[in-house]
């Protein structure tokens, strides 16, 4: 079982290509117009269990985690592994890697509050920005 081609997800086929046949269905087209730019979060949940919001709300945590999982792995604080053999050690290393977050998130806040964002201004000071600049001051010295 292959990839479906889009048009054959709105339930048509494509026309033109390896896939040539029937056009889509109209209603089909414009509901997919509708939800251009637009994501749709599907749940095993049930709807007297969770409310359309808490569903949103709990996807956009998850993200925000997947993020700064991210950040802590490849992105700005780039953690490493650390081998340790004293229990006491490796929950040192987690706080550590935890404050880090912890503060990276915070002077992320307040660059914002100070100097908004790049959605406002394409030129607004982002984090990674102001640690470039400290970093480039400490080299120049």
């Amino acid at each position: 079982m292959g990839r479906k081609t889009q048009a054959e997800r709105l339930g048509g086929v494509a026309v033109g290509g390896p896939h040539a046949g029937a056009a889509t269905p109209r209603g089909k087209v414009i509901r997919a117009l509708e939800l251009a730019g637009c994501y749709v979060v599907t749940t095993d949940v049930l709807k007297e269990s969770m409310s359309a919001q808490e569903v949103h709300d709990s996807y956009v945590s998850l993200q925000k985690v997947e993020r700064d999982f991210r950040a802590l792995k490849a992105g700005l604080l780039e953690v490493r592994p650390v081998f340790v053999r004293k229990e006491s050690r490796t929950r040192g290393h987690v706080f550590c890697c935890m404050l880090a977050l912890k503060l990276s998130r915070e002077m992320d806040r307040r660059l914002r509050e100070k100097f908004g964002t790049t959605d406002s201004d394409p030129h607004a000071l982002t984090l990674p920005d102001a640690l470039g600049s400290i970093a480039s001051t400490k080299r120049r010295r």
